[in-house]
């Protein structure tokens, strides 16, 4: 089979080790907790009055972050790699993608204003969060169901 898409199976760690803080801050951050932390541009990118000096790190650093968490979570591969793992892998990407769109088709009729882009800005999200969710769910059910016929 070929999986040359994938990331080594060490990568899925990571993915967890960046994904577990970051996605903590983020609720809090959304929740009100924590306000929003300044950090300094660096100089390459002050040029011509095109940006500030300083950034909210929770709206550029740990977007990235979290991106790339995500995508080594769900896009390593599995110790015991194989063709029903890759079906479940594709079948859970495309149930995300459906969710995906239909909570933003429902965002786009419910939602208004300011809050719009708050929805749309973590909409940027779902669709990998609800597969990495979703195939990782449908690993442990296929896991747990050979475990106990053996």
């Amino acid at each position: 089979m070929m999986t040359n898409y994938l990331f080594p199976h060490s990568y899925k760690r990571i993915g967890w080790l960046l994904f577990v803080p970051t996605a903590v801050f983020f609720i809090l951050w959304m929740a009100g907790v924590v306000g929003d932390i300044e950090i300094p541009l660096p100089k390459i990118f002050r040029f011509y009055g095109f940006a500030g000096s300083t950034t909210a790190l929770q709206t550029t650093i740990l977007p990235v972050i979290l991106i790339a968490a995500l995508l080594f979570i769900g896009f390593s591969k599995e110790e015991d790699e194989d063709e029903y793992v890759a079906r479940i892998r594709m079948e859970s990407l495309i149930w995300s993608l459906y969710v995906n769109y239909l909570l933003l088709a429902v965002a786009f009729l419910v939602v208004y204003g300011v809050e719009f882009l708050t929805v749309t800005w973590v909409g940027l999200f779902t669709l990998l969060i609800v597969f990495v969710f979703r195939f990782q769910w449908k690993l442990y059910q296929t896991r747990k169901l050979v475990k106990d016929e053996k």
